[in-house]
C-alpha cells in the first residue's frame, strides 16, 4: 500500500505542469466511532479540518494530495484523563461532475497514511504514543462556484485509524473554499 501511495503521488506531481491546479481548505465537525465503554465521560465529537492540493488532468478527473485532522476523542476513566486523535496524509482521485454551470458534485477515493495518537494522564504521570497505518479513504462533496476560480465546498470525508488492533472509523463534515489557478 505504501508503494501505491508513493506511485500515485509521483504521478500527481509529474503531471502538475500540464494540469489545472487547485488548493482548498475546509473545516467542521468531526466524529470518531470510538468505544467509550468503561469511561465516566467520553466525547467522540470535535472540530477537524483538511487542506488539499489538486491537479485536474481532464475536466472531470483530478488527483489530490490531502492532509486531514479528524480531531480528538476526549474523556475520563475515573481520575485518568485521555484523548485519541487521528490525522492523515492521503493521495487519491477526485471525480468532478458538473450538475449546473457553477455547481459540481465531487466523489473522492484514495489511500491514506493515518496516524493514531492516544494519550492519557493521571496526576503528574502521562503517556502518549502513536501508530501509523495505511487505510482507504472516501469522500463526497458539492461545490458552488462564486467565480470561475473560487468555489464554496461542502464535503464529507471518511477513513479509519487503528491502534494496537483496535479500528476506529473517523468522519469529517466540512465547509470550505477551493481556489483554482
Amino acid at each position: 500500500m505504501k508503494k501505491a501511495l508513493f506511485l500515485l503521488a509521483a504521478l500527481l506531481i509529474s503531471g502538475a505542469a500540464s494540469a489545472q491546479t487547485y488548493v482548498g481548505m475546509a473545516g467542521g465537525p468531526s466524529k470518531h466511532d470510538f468505544n467509550c465503554s468503561g469511561t465516566t465521560d467520553c466525547d467522540t465529537s470535535d472540530i477537524g479540518f483538511k487542506a488539499y492540493l489538486g491537479f485536474k488532468f481532464i475536466p472531470m478527473l483530478a488527483g489530490e494530495l490531502t492532509y486531514t485532522d479528524f480531531g480528538k476523542v476526549k474523556g475520563h476513566a475515573g481520575s485518568i484523563n485521555f484523548d485519541y486523535g487521528a490525522t492523515s496524509f492521503s493521495a487519491g482521485v477526485a471525480v468532478l461532475l458538473p450538475l449546473a454551470p457553477l455547481v459540481t458534485f465531487t466523489g473522492r477515493l484514495g489511500v491514506a497514511s493515518v496516524k493514531s495518537k492516544p494519550a492519557a494522564s493521571l496526576g503528574s504521570s502521562s503517556f502518549s504514543d502513536s501508530e501509523t497505518n495505511t487505510r482507504p479513504y472516501y469522500g463526497l462533496g458539492i461545490g458552488v462556484g462564486v467565480t470561475s476560480a473560487l468555489t464554496i465546498t461542502g464535503d464529507v470525508d471518511l477513513s479509519s485509524s487503528e491502534y494496537r488492533g483496535e479500528k476506529t472509523d473517523a468522519r469529517l463534515v466540512s465547509v470550505g473554499l477551493r481556489y483554482a489557478f
